[in-house]
């Protein structure tokens, strides 16, 4: 299961959630079938839900039901503690271990049975004079013991004790959960315990996990990593379909051991992620049909070590193998890379990472002649290249069953972590894009995508200006000599940024008019975009969505204009925001690559 998918887990019906208690209320809600009950009150407000659940004891449990779905444990917030004080109280008295004046007491409905997903932050190191590893600890004794609907959980700890993380490990195991997220930092290096604890002695038992994803930082082969995961992936790898393993420091060494244990004795394991790994030790390729056999359909190594490929190219072809995202380095010996290509070419998505010049003449022409059944394709341009040349753009169009096409710029990183940002080398010519494409893909192309795409400001500049650069195009933005500012405003706007004639106020009339001029700049450059994307779908007959200058255009909008009568116009025909930071394009992609 994706993240997407995960993020809006769905809450429980009524009936999962009533505790084995009678419901007795008379409001008129509880008339409704109870499949329709959850479906109604999700479109309530939280304020809403808040007055709903003072009614009575049947309405406060329905509001639970979905303020409760997502329970977060942020120890970085105060009423954290008291929250899984409070859910252990709830966990005593559902097993008796309470004074006998409560025994006495009608049984009441738990919290903990609306609870579908957990998301824990243990960052802060002493949390009301405890450990943060101890609360952590209560906390996953309660996703074992007291959450019976307990489906997803999300775990992020930095630098915790290495024995109280792998009782924690041990604890979660126990619980329903289908799908964890491991987010870990260690810093300095810790050496990692024995992987069988006590408590895991005394509760040896099989993790019935669909998805297991592992985010280690700063963490290699000599601290004991590789043997906490391929723990953790042998108690799982009966029902395991979905394994991630990304590692966000110095490359981490993975023994081919882990990777014959997830190619042949997870028999269901579909989805496989492995980021910023590299493979150490002998390299035995038995048995000889490993990868004819194995069932991944959906592999993605960005981030690895060119071992990794070499690993992989010889194990020969995968037969299921539907869907593979790599990165490939044009400084480097990419023949492995392309021979592991070459093996497996009946891909119906493909996402390279890197287009340099080296592999023009060697990576196009082979998706050109044997990728027959390719649909999705995402190239990342090398920053040598100001853009695609019409030949490369031909060979792409020559792809016979392409239908979704992403042309990136190169990326850049600014500092800690990566940063959304467009790079100075990639402008894009429409003009020559649509006329080499439209030749070849005119009657199948239905997605055309283009990140890191920056312009230049047509027509003359103001003499007093300086030149502007293609790459301050999203910083700079301005408008084109002869446009005003007025002619992107409302009426209503350009007399807010005029300011009070009784108490004129130069600074706040100044500030106001600076948004005001950004304003005019995004609804200029929201226009400038639905008039290259109204020129891809004129050309291109199946084309439902064109994603350009960070802004996604549907076929099926308005494409016309949004100024009439002097700017009248925009109050009735609004533009949304750019997708600055990427998340609408990599979901959108996501869900293709699902969809394909």
């Amino acid at each position: 299961m994706n993240a997407q998918r995960l993020g809006q887990l769905a809450p429980l019906g009524f009936d999962r959630v009533v505790d084995d208690v009678p419901v007795t209320s008379s409001a008129f809600l509880f008339q409704f079938p109870v499949e329709l009950l959850s479906h109604i009150i999700e479109n309530l407000s939280p304020a809403d839900l808040a007055i709903l659940a003072q009614v009575d004891n049947d309405c406060r449990q329905l509001a639970r039901s979905i303020q409760f779905v997502h329970a977060v444990f942020d120890f970085r917030q105060p009423w954290t503690c008291e929250f899984v004080e409070a859910l252990e109280r709830e966990r005593e008295a559902e097993n008796g271990l309470v004074s006998p004046f409560y025994r006495h007491q009608p049984r009441r409905r738990r919290i903990a049975c609306c609870i579908r997903r957990v998301k824990l932050y243990a960052h802060p190191h002493v949390v009301q004079g405890l450990p943060v590893d101890s609360w952590a600890s209560r906390v996953a004794s309660l996703c074992a013991e007291a959450f019976p609907n307990l489906y997803t959980i999300d775990w992020q700890t930095s630098d915790p004790q290495p024995m109280a993380y792998h009782e924690s490990l041990a604890k979660l195991q126990a619980s329903t959960a289908k799908h964890i997220k491991f987010d870990v930092v260690w810093e300095p290096l810790p050496i990692l315990p024995p992987i069988i604890s006590n408590y895991q002695a005394k509760n040896l038992i099989q993790w019935n996990l669909e998805t297991l994803v592992i985010v280690y930082s700063i963490l290699s082969e000599m601290t004991g990593g590789s043997s906490t995961v391929y723990d953790s992936v042998e108690r799982c790898r009966e029902t395991l379909q979905t394994f991630v393993w990304r590692n966000g420091g110095p490359l981490a060494e993975v023994t081919p051991e882990i990777l014959l244990l997830l190619l042949s004795r997870v028999p269901h394991l579909r989805h496989l992620r492995l980021e910023n790994v590299l493979v150490r030790g002998p390299v035995q390729f038995n048995p000889p049909t490993l990868a004819q056999r194995s069932t991944i359909t959906h592999l993605d190594l960005r981030g690895c070590d060119g071992t990794i490929y070499e690993w992989f190219e010889g194990l020969g072809t995968f037969e299921r193998l539907r869907s593979l995202r790599m990165n490939v380095n044009p400084a480097s010996d990419t023949g492995a890379e392309i021979s592991f290509l070459e093996k497996n070419s009946r891909l119906i998505a493909l996402d390279v990472g890197t287009v340099g010049a080296s592999l023009r003449t060697t990576l196009l022409p082979l998706l050109r002649s044997q990728f027959k059944d390719l649909v999705a394709l995402r190239l990342l341009w090398d920053s040598e290249d100001n853009e695609p040349s019409p030949e490369s753009l031909g060979m792409i169009g020559r792809i016979e069953k392409l239908e979704r096409l992403w042309i990136s710029g190169p990326e850049r990183r600014f500092g800690p972590g990566y940063i959304y940002r467009v790079d100075a080398g990639f402008e894009v010519d429409h003009s020559l894009v649509l006329r080499t494409l439209l030749p070849f893909v005119q009657s199948q192309l239905r997605t055309l995508i283009f990140t890191h795409d920056t312009y230049t400001v047509p027509g003359a500049h103001h003499p007093l200006l300086a030149p502007q650069g293609r790459h301050s195009y999203y910083d700079m933005k301005r408008l084109p000599h002869g446009v005003a500012v007025e002619d992107y405003l409302t009426p209503e706007e350009c007399k807010r940024a005029c300011g009070s004639v009784t108490c004129f106020d130069f600074e706040e009339s100044r500030r106001e008019w600076r948004k005001l001029e950004a304003l005019a700049w995004e609804r200029w450059h929201h226009s400038r975009m639905r008039e290259h994307a109204k020129d891809y779908f004129g050309g291109l007959e199946r084309l439902g969505m064109v994603y350009v200058g960070m802004l996604p255009v549907y076929k099926d909008e308005d494409l016309e204009p949004g100024m009439e009568n002097g700017g009248s116009g925009w109050g009735k025909h609004e533009e949304s925001a750019r997708d600055e930071d990427g998340v609408f394009v990599e979901g959108f992609w996501d869900r293709v690559l699902t969809s394909v």
